[in-house]
């Protein structure tokens, strides 16, 4: 995921940026449960694979697509918040 976060960021980031991606839709995890529970996840906490295309409200890893804007889901914290 680390590769891959730094892959997003050479390729996409300013993009995203442009797009509005908040760091929690990118980088979120469960404030208490991590990457455990996929429902607080951001997009790059999800997928082993690299990023394939991003547009407003979703991001492409391949054949699986993430969307940002489900309604009702959960805000998680920023991974580096994270602590056990």
């Amino acid at each position: 995921m680390y590769d891959n976060a730094l892959d997003f960021l050479d390729r996409f980031g300013a993009e995203a940026l442009d797009l509005d991606w908040s760091v929690t839709d990118l980088f979120g995890v469960h404030p208490a449960a991590g990457t455990l529970r996929a429902d607080h996840c951001g997009a790059l906490m999800l997928s082993g694979a690299k990023c394939t295309g991003l547009l407003a409200d979703q991001m492409k890893h391949g054949l699986v697509t993430y969307y940002r804007n489900v309604p009702g889901r959960p805000v998680g914290i920023p991974v580096w918040e994270f602590r056990w």
